[in-house]
């Protein structure tokens, strides 16, 4: 592990902390994200409300951040592999834990919630989902998203998971009533369903449960 990851992390650990002004110079630097609307979006000025926060982070410590979009398993890869020192916005696992550099500070908390179709539920879903062991237990037919966080827990638990490739495909399984519930942030789950299916399909889906999804991490290369 070379000194700029590690002395990377600890400024993160340190910004957080305490209250420092920005730092004389910007050292331009590039790391890698991959789209998640409206948190992190190439359409919008800003880049997104994570983009701005780690932009915002980095700027304190000196650098100057470009902000690169790439499909998420590149970026995960290229920081892996060295070719970008950082990227974001990742859900703490082991196996991340053991191939990158995890500050000690997270980005931020997320909670997901379950979509579901409201003619299919009419009364809502009443059973308890503030957790992945329940939702498996539950016995809902749940669609989830290949490599996404909760996969692994799920199947362990024995849950009627249904894989998909993206939340567009999701969406689109839900509405014609093959599965039950998909979860996923709600203020993303609400916009994507309004971008993939449109803006009338909004009121046609509710939400239950409550899952605390884990914290976000920027993660660096330890080849930098």
């Amino acid at each position: 592990m070379r000194r700029w990851a590690r002395q990377a992390c600890f400024q993160m650990w340190v910004l957080w902390a305490t209250s420092f002004t920005v730092l004389a110079g910007e050292t331009p630097l590039t790391i890698a994200t991959g789209a998640w609307p409206p948190f992190l979006d190439e359409s919008r000025a800003d880049k997104g409300a994570l983009s701005k926060q780690v932009s915002d982070i980095f700027l304190k410590m000196g650098y100057r951040v470009e902000i690169q979009f790439l499909p998420w398993k590149r970026a995960y890869l290229l920081t892996k592999s060295g070719e970008l020192p950082a990227s974001f916005a990742w859900f703490w696992t082991e196996k991340r834990a053991g191939e990158l550099l995890v500050p000690n500070v997270s980005l931020r908390s997320f909670r997901y919630t379950a979509f579901y179709r409201k003619d299919r539920f009419p009364e809502g879903i009443n059973q308890p989902l503030t957790n992945l062991d329940e939702v498996a237990g539950s016995r809902l037919k749940t669609i989830g998203i290949v490599g996404y966080w909760y996969i692994d827990a799920l199947e362990a638990a024995g849950a009627s998971l249904h894989k998909v490739g993206n939340s567009e495909q999701a969406y689109k399984l839900l509405l014609i009533g093959r599965n039950d519930i998909y979860l996923e942030n709600m203020e993303v789950g609400f916009w994507e369903i309004e971008q993939y299916l449109g803006a009338e399909a909004v009121s046609q889906f509710g939400t239950a449960g409550d899952i605390p999804a884990g914290e976000l991490y920027v993660m660096f290369s330890p080849a930098h």
